[in-house]
């Protein structure tokens, strides 16, 4: 089954050759696949589109930045992100970076502000079968996690750190949801996060996510009110999350000595 294909394996179902393999996964998470890919195309140097040929797997560009392979995939929530992130686990990518968005928990995030997770908790489902069952949180790689931390602090735009809850369905919180996630100290809640440091763990792979915060649940918005200014910082906020995810992807945090 699935479980059991290997490096080869994937090679052929991705339509790769083995000098063509990346060095670094980015994930982008979002409900606009299409849209996000085209509009992160022009991110990577010499970007292809990656597929299988069942059309299973999509929405995946392999290209090149500052001289470093890197794959870019879209996914939304945490079966898509388990699957992307397990086969170029096995490939051998050797860092995934997630980017995305986030819901606050807490006051003092607004909208823009990036989040960059020590922990995660896993409340989405897919990650117990990679080793979280739910009793526990998973983390982010240290030294990986480190250098995020370093690059944004010398953008001028420090990150938040701390644990957030990753869920699996999105319309289905409420608010005595929201007000438990808070209680129980996550300072946001997405939904691929624990996914992806589950299945790096597995897979003894590094990885680290980076979020920009979409609105602030603590203070009772949710993603159906619109506001030209928060689009601003939140575009804002996905521009930064984006430089540094591939400034990690090429290892420049720890090149910089962070």
């Amino acid at each position: 089954m699935l479980a059991d294909l290997g490096r080869d394996d994937w090679l052929n179902i991705l339509g790769l050759d083995a000098d063509e393999l990346p060095a670094a996964l980015i994930l982008r998470g979002t409900r606009n696949l299409k849209a996000r890919l085209a509009q992160h195309r022009e991110l990577l140097g010499d970007a292809r589109e990656l597929g299988s040929p069942n059309g299973i797997f999509e929405d995946i560009l392999l290209g090149s930045h500052n001289g470093t392979r890197v794959a870019l995939a879209c996914v939304y929530g945490a079966p898509m992100a388990s699957e992307v992130a397990h086969a170029f686990s096995v490939l051998g990518v050797s860092r995934i970076i997630l980017s995305g968005c986030c819901g606050a928990l807490v006051s003092g995030l607004e909208a823009g502000d990036i989040v960059v997770p020590e922990t995660a908790f896993p409340g989405d489902g897919a990650s117990r079968y990679y080793g979280a069952d739910g009793s526990i949180e998973v983390s982010a790689d240290w030294a990986l996690h480190r250098d995020a931390v370093n690059l944004l602090a010398r953008s001028g735009r420090p990150g938040r750190t701390g644990t957030i809850y990753t869920t699996g369905a999105l319309c289905a919180e409420s608010a005595r949801d929201v007000a438990a996630w808070a209680a129980e100290g996550h300072v946001a809640v997405d939904m691929e996060t624990a996914t992806v440091y589950a299945v790096a763990r597995h897979f003894g792979t590094a990885a680290v996510a980076l979020l920009f915060t979409f609105d602030c649940l603590a203070a009772g918005e949710t993603i159906v009110l619109t506001d030209g200014e928060k689009a601003q910082q939140r575009a804002q906020g996905e521009t930064l999350v984006m430089a540094t995810a591939l400034a990690l992807a090429v290892g420049a945090g720890h090149n910089a000595g962070c």
